[in-house]
């Protein structure tokens, strides 16, 4: 519908989702947050459709009354979703990553190519005593244990 028919915009369309749905998604996104992200992308390509036939309106005032109407009702909904998102991420804590990418209970993160535990390594290489990684909330830095985190880079 956005793309009216025109195969290129419609496929510019198509990654422009896919790369705001990676954004915004993360690394290890809960499934309550897959469908708040889902919601809020529709939202936003709704909003630039309705900008755009706002635009295409200009000279006739019954048609351009309508889609200025549409156009309140779709930034509502688009700033009802983003709130919905923060919501989502300030109330759910982070689960981490999946057990399938941890190492005896310890997530595994890249730093410059190579894969580390997350007790991390010193600069020489030779490793530290490895802690037992704690999931944090992504969005406050909360711990499971009460405890602020700092969040390391990816």
């Amino acid at each position: 519908m956005i793309a009216g028919g025109d195969f290129l915009l419609g496929e510019s369309v198509k990654r422009r989702i896919a790369e705001l749905r990676t954004e915004l998604l993360g690394v290890f996104p809960t499934p309550l947050e897959t469908v708040a992200v889902d919601r809020l992308i529709a939202a936003r390509m709704y909003v630039e459709h309705v900008e755009s036939q706002c635009a295409k309106a200009e000279g006739e005032i019954p048609l351009a009354k309508f889609w200025l109407a549409r156009q309140r009702q779709a930034h509502n909904l688009y700033h009802s979703a983003v709130r919905s998102l923060l919501l989502v991420r300030t109330l759910l804590p982070s689960e981490g990553p999946p057990a399938a990418l941890t190492v005896n209970g310890t997530a595994t993160t890249k730093r410059n190519g190579e894969d580390r535990l997350g007790g991390g390594m010193d600069g020489d290489g030779s490793s530290q005593q490895r802690e037992r990684a704690v999931p944090v909330n992504r969005v406050n830095g909360m711990a499971k244990n009460g405890k602020r985190q700092a969040l390391a880079a990816v």
